[in-house]
């Protein structure tokens, strides 16, 4: 049994480069962000009526009456006739006892005829809407000097009040018309490039006095993609043996630690960290913006040993050239003992669970202290994954697997569950489509018949892939690609005709073995990237906001993207003036149509 002694002695063959998790997105350009847009298909959804318009009239005639009182408080309508207020830094005179006063005699008759209590999130919208004042602090080298602050309820990926910033106090308040969405502040500079930010949920407010506690804002340095990788043991190797990379290998990181600025939220990319003397197992992990979870490296040694005992343990033979699946299941952090992992889209394939020496075991039904699991012999392909503890989901998240290497994902979860609106529209005229949704981690099959559904899920980070299967004819099956971050699945619904319609006009033949890609975006002046170089750029075709075919890029649009070849794939969305990116990854399948958005 030469196997099991390898795992006795971790130190000898659990021998991997030690780490050091980034948290700090060092600057290198200048970042520059435009006035926000609805994403283009929802943009034709407006009526939704996430608030009541008489609310948004309330607030906004609020906001003029502090304004008309020499407040630091600034409008601008701008290009989306949204009104945003901006703290002015260089003028600012309110001082803390100001701040509450106002707040005060703004709210009183609204506190007085409502209980003390602690307050839960609902979904209900409130009639005349409420005050949340939190601290608001700045970290990571942020500083102050001309700058501007933004501070805003995000709801459904659309700004919905706004409020003020006291930064000598080091105060915010804002007043809501509901307790849903994430509280973002940004500090901008005076021509709209972005310093700082932070966002954080509203969940589970509780009263003080004439207004709600909210939650600490600590702006940072804007989202990046990082690797935070980490060795699974604590001895080290030189970083200068190792090269990772981003956007599937085409953009090479100088050290691990370093990360790739200016990338907008909700985007995802591949990382390849591999080793140049052979010593730690390459590695492969799907990265989104601002993800705070780890690549784990292993030695390759180890990786061998762990395939080869199961093998040995199970009699059976591993097949030459296939992918291994390593994650790991943490809850807020931490990793989960006695929880277990299904493989959603092949329930065949069987997990097997480290023990605390991480070896694996064969009769280990669950996961052990460290929270660890590994699924050998793998084809290419996209692997859902789900983990439970008993009957409570705890967290689902995608796996793409290569061959001769390492997929290492977390299924990185919360105690606290977010909460999804889904909603489907015919992505052209915003007319509401019925459907029925195949979403990850859900027990039933969601059917959108009305205006919106409801779910939860508590997984904070990742991709999952939701399938789409209109009750409607005329209308197109397809996979949406999903960020877990996300608060809201909008489904743009798109027509059999349209497809063919672009297609025709194009002038583009299918080729075998192919995917189509729909992509819906914003931005204006934007370039699309494929990551694999044999794509041939002349498939991607242009359209407006009608469904029409453009010669180039239009705010509010998207595109096309034909004959996308089978195995791993990215698309990469840069915005011509800012340089911003925008990008997704999935696993491309024959004859299978994929859609997503691009944006904030």
């Amino acid at each position: 049994m030469p196997y099991l002694l390898a795992f006795i002695l971790p130190l000898t063959f659990l021998y991997s480069p030690k780490i050091e998790k980034s948290n700090i997105v060092m600057v290198t350009k200048p970042l520059t962000i435009t006035q926000e847009r609805n994403t283009p298909a929802y943009n034709l959804y407006q009526q939704s009526q996430i608030i009541q318009k008489n609310m948004q009239m309330t607030k906004q005639q609020q906001l003029r009456e502090l304004a008309s009182q020499n407040r630091t408080v600034q409008l601008s309508t701008e290009t989306t006739e949204e009104v945003t207020a901006v703290a002015s830094v260089a003028e600012i005179k309110i001082d803390k006892a100001e701040l509450h006063a106002e707040a005060d005699r703004q709210i009183q008759a609204l506190v007085n005829a409502q209980p003390q209590s602690s307050v839960t999130p609902s979904f209900t919208q409130t009639s005349e809407g409420a005050v949340i004042r939190g601290n608001f602090e700045l970290k990571d080298g942020v500083g102050i000097v001309d700058h501007l602050v933004v501070l805003k309820r995000v709801f459904e990926g659309q700004s919905i009040e706004v409020g003020q910033v006291d930064l000598r106090a080091g105060l915010y308040q804002i007043a809501v018309g509901a307790f849903e969405g994430e509280i973002v502040a940004e500090v901008k500079d005076r021509t709209g490039i972005l310093i700082g930010e932070d966002r954080q949920k509203i969940y589970n407010l509780k009263r003080a006095g004439t207004f709600f506690e909210g939650p600490t804002l600590r702006l940072g340095r804007p989202s990046a993609f990082a690797m935070n990788g980490r060795s699974v043991d604590s001895r080290k190797l030189s970083d200068k043996n190792l090269q990772a990379s981003f956007f599937s290998g085409h953009f090479d990181l100088k050290k691990t630690s370093d990360v790739y600025p200016n990338v907008a939220r909700h985007s995802s990319t591949l990382s390849f960290v591999k080793d140049s003397t052979g010593a730690v197992a390459s590695t492969l992990s799907v990265r989104s913006a601002a993800d705070r979870s780890d690549t784990v490296l292993f030695s390759r040694k180890w990786v061998e040993g762990a395939v080869d005992y199961l093998s040995e343990q199970l009699q059976i033979q591993y097949l030459p050239e296939t992918g291994i699946i390593i994650g790991r299941i943490l809850v807020d952090g931490k990793p989960v003992q006695g929880a277990q992992v299904m493989i959603e889209n092949q329930p065949g394939l069987e997990p097997y669970y480290l023990d605390q020496f991480l070896i694996p075991q064969q009769s280990q039904n669950y996961s052990s202290e460290n929270g660890y699991f590994i699924i050998p012999g793998l084809n290419e392909g996209v692997y859902e994954i789900t983990a439970y503890m008993g009957d409570r989901r705890l967290g689902t998240q995608q796996f793409l697997v290569a061959t001769d290497t390492v997929s290492y994902q977390e299924i990185y979860s919360s105690a606290i569950p977010t909460s999804v609106i889904a909603r489907s529209f015919d992505s052209f005229t915003g007319e509401q489509i019925m459907t029925e949704l195949f979403v990850p981690g859900q027990k039933d099959i969601l059917n959108l018949e009305g205006e919106l559904v409801r779910y939860r899920h508590n997984s904070q980070y990742g991709l999952t892939e939701v399938v789409n299967r209109p009750l409607i004819r005329d209308y197109a099956a397809y996979v949406y690609i999903q960020n877990l971050s996300k608060d809201h699945l909008h489904l743009p619904q798109v027509k059999e005709a349209f497809l063919e319609y672009v297609q025709a006009q194009s002038q583009i033949q299918i080729e075998p073995e192919t995917s189509t890609f729909v992509g819906f975006t914003p931005n204006n002046f934007f370039d699309v990237h494929v990551a694999d170089e044999s794509f041939n750029s002349a498939h991607i075709v242009y359209f407006d906001q009608a469904g029409n075919i453009v010669p180039k890029q239009i705010a509010g649009g998207g595109f096309v993207a034909f004959n996308l070849k089978q195995g791993i794939q990215e698309l990469i969305l840069q915005d011509q003036k800012t340089e911003r990116s925008f990008s997704t990854v999935f696993y491309s399948r024959p004859s299978v149509l994929f859609v997503s958005h691009f944006s904030e």
